[in-house]
């Protein structure tokens, strides 16, 4: 159940994952929900770290982690208050380019 609601594959699951597939040319590397980023610190590490290899091997500087988990806590915090439940984050490579949006979304 966990892996579902972190948009990871379930170790039962059998044919395609939803990490690393293709959208709109690109490749989606990670994507994940919070509605409250403080008690979920491992899903915010898993997408640090996802976005920080993927800053690399495009050759971009990589952020500290207390940066990214105060800027993912901000984004939520700011979505809740326009009324989003839940705000999604996906990491993207589209030609070499990082794409790191955010999304908010009614629970």
């Amino acid at each position: 159940m966990r892996s579902r609601e972190e948009g990871r594959p379930s170790p039962f699951a059998h044919g395609t994952s939803q990490v690393d597939r293709s959208e709109e040319g690109g490749r989606v590397v990670h994507e994940a929900a919070f509605s409250n980023p403080r008690s979920e610190m491992d899903k915010v590490e898993d997408l640090y770290q996802s976005l920080m290899s993927a800053r690399r091997d495009a050759g971009q500087e990589v952020v500290p982690l207390h940066r990214f988990a105060n800027f993912v806590r901000d984004q939520v915090k700011q979505y809740q208050e326009s009324g989003d439940g839940n705000v999604a984050f996906r990491v993207a490579v589209k030609d070499g380019q990082v794409s790191f949006t955010v999304r908010g979304g009614k629970e």
